[in-house]
């Protein structure tokens, strides 16, 4: 009996696994929409997904937008309001000289721990990035989160 049902279940798979089944569009396609059924979204591929034109396989001949970063220095940049509620705070200042940030060399600790931050009128990292008085171990790559102030041309409104 064992054996008839796992005979029955190997012809089930073999039978059930063709070629014609998983057809893959090449990624130079264009994007393709999916018609929805009722009360569905709408959803894309990969080559529909982004916002250049260029299929995100290739990286050949694809710019980023220009921008122009502040080269105000650190304690004279002005704040923008953050993009969404919560988004990491941008950076009001150059960060030329600054970077790399490694474990043992955090430029931004100098100013931005919370012992000297009301001091030198900048912003205290905050407890989520802390572990009892140190800068967390998971969190010193601060510019992994935060970035430089560009003025740069906005390329879809933010709807948050």
């Amino acid at each position: 009996m064992i054996r008839l049902l796992s005979l029955i279940v190997l012809f089930v798979l073999i039978s059930g696994c063709s070629d014609d089944a998983a057809e893959v569009a090449a990624p130079d396609t264009a994007p393709q929409a999916v018609t929805p059924a009722a009360n569905e979204p709408v959803t894309y591929g990969d080559e529909g997904i982004g916002i250049r034109k260029e299929t995100l396989f290739e990286e050949d001949g694809v710019e980023p937008p220009e921008a122009t970063f502040t080269t105000m220095p650190p304690g004279t940049g002005i704040k923008l309001e953050r993009a969404y509620l919560d988004a990491p705070p941008q950076i009001p200042h150059s960060t030329a000289g600054l970077l790399p940030i490694t474990k043992s060399a955090n430029m931004c600790t100098s100013c931005h721990m919370p012992a000297i931050a009301a001091a030198v009128r900048a912003t205290a990292i905050p407890e989520s990035h802390m572990n009892e008085e140190m800068l967390s171990n998971a969190r010193y790559n601060c510019s992994q989160c935060h970035v430089p102030q560009a003025d740069v041309a906005v390329l879809i409104d933010n709807t948050f």
